[in-house]
């Protein structure tokens, strides 16, 4: 039976999902788990999401239920789960 790697060290930048409560680098604009994007504000003081969220890429679209910014590739919103529009 192997053993796991222990989990990498905590960096500064690096903040805590408030959707799951994973651990995600600092350089994700969202939760590698959950997809919850990085909140503007960290809850638990860390300072690595107090950068802008990333710029709007070419293809992304704006969530017409909750307004979250959704990557292009994604067919529904991270946040809300509801489809992309048609034409959108």
């Amino acid at each position: 039976m192997s053993q796991r790697p222990p989990p990498p060290q905590r960096q500064p930048g690096d903040w805590t999902c408030p959707g799951c409560g994973a651990n995600v680098f600092k350089s994700k604009a969202e939760c590698f788990k959950c997809k919850a994007p990085r909140p503007e504000r960290p809850a638990d003081g860390d300072g690595g999401a107090s950068r802008a969220p990333p710029p709007k890429r070419r293809g992304d679209w704006t969530c017409p239920q909750c307004a979250a910014n959704v990557f292009a590739s994604n067919s529904e919103c991270f946040r809300c789960q509801t489809p992309r529009p048609v034409g959108g």
